[in-house]
């Protein structure tokens, strides 16, 4: 009996490590807003996977005979493997200034509106590895296209065109200013258009959106970019794993050797 108590208590014990050693990591998510500049995170030594969402800057309003407003920033997300101890890179958007101020395009990418009739383009939000550069570029979210008041609502980051041909960069016009993006958004027919998504392969359970709809409201939003930890068995997890099976084995033979029948 004393025996039979021993690995019950044993298989608790394990249950207890294993739910502690998990419940840990889930709780290791980093959230990254807009500073102006770049932002790096450095993965822990015993991660190989992260998820991650992005999301690009809405793009500025127009004011004049009518008000308009710019797209929202589009939106990528999914789980990325990682190397233990390297570096990573994000880059939040800003948001495109307004046609009655500035005009110029967010921060990553925007392009500027004209002042007086339009606004600038929303930045993209990406993440990156290597040593940072745009070209070292994992995973992309759109800005929103700028505004024009002459009816032009900007166009959603995430969408699928037309681009500018420039990496990460939208267009300059006075129609509006295009998202910055994986390719920045170019002109469009009378408002900025949003700036391209981008998710690579190696990416698993990949999400790409883009705003169809049009942003109906005056506020603005800079980018966003999260990073949680997926979820691994820690050395201790695995061992209070193994003492579990070993416990509950040599409790089945235990019980098989008492209800065999004896001479």
């Amino acid at each position: 009996m004393k025996r039979h108590t021993r690995y019950i208590a044993a298989i608790i014990s394990a249950s207890a490590l294993l739910t502690c050693g998990t419940g840990a990591a889930l709780a290791q998510t980093t959230t990254f807003n807009f500073t102006g500049a770049v932002q790096t995170w450095v993965v822990p030594l015993d991660v190989t996977h992260i998820s991650f969402t992005l999301t690009g800057a809405t793009g500025g309003n127009a004011f004049g005979s009518y008000t308009v407003y710019g797209g929202y920033g589009g939106s990528v997300s999914g789980i990325l493997p990682v190397l233990p101890g390297s570096t990573l890179y994000i880059v939040v958007g800003g948001f495109g200034d307004d046609s009655n101020t500035t005009a110029l395009g967010g921060y990553n990418g925007g392009g500027a509106g004209s002042v007086g009739s339009s606004s600038g383009g929303g930045g993209a939000t990406d993440l990156r590895g290597g040593v940072g550069d745009l070209l070292d570029r994992i995973a992309v979210a759109g800005g929103g296209g700028g505004a024009s008041s002459a009816l032009g609502y900007g166009g959603g980051g995430g969408n699928f065109g037309p681009f500018n041909t420039t990496l990460g960069v939208g267009s300059d016009s006075w129609k509006g200013g295009g998202g910055g993006g994986y390719y920045g958004g170019a002109e469009g027919l009378f408002n900025g258009r949003g700036g391209s998504n981008y998710l690579p392969p190696e990416v698993i359970d990949g999400i790409s959106v883009t705003d169809t709809v049009g942003r109906l409201v005056p506020d603005k939003l800079h980018g966003t970019a999260t990073i949680t930890v997926v979820p691994e068995p820690s050395v201790v997890t695995l061992i209070a794993i193994a003492g579990a099976l070993t416990a509950s084995a040599r409790l089945t033979r235990i019980r098989n050797v008492s209800r065999s029948p004896r001479n």
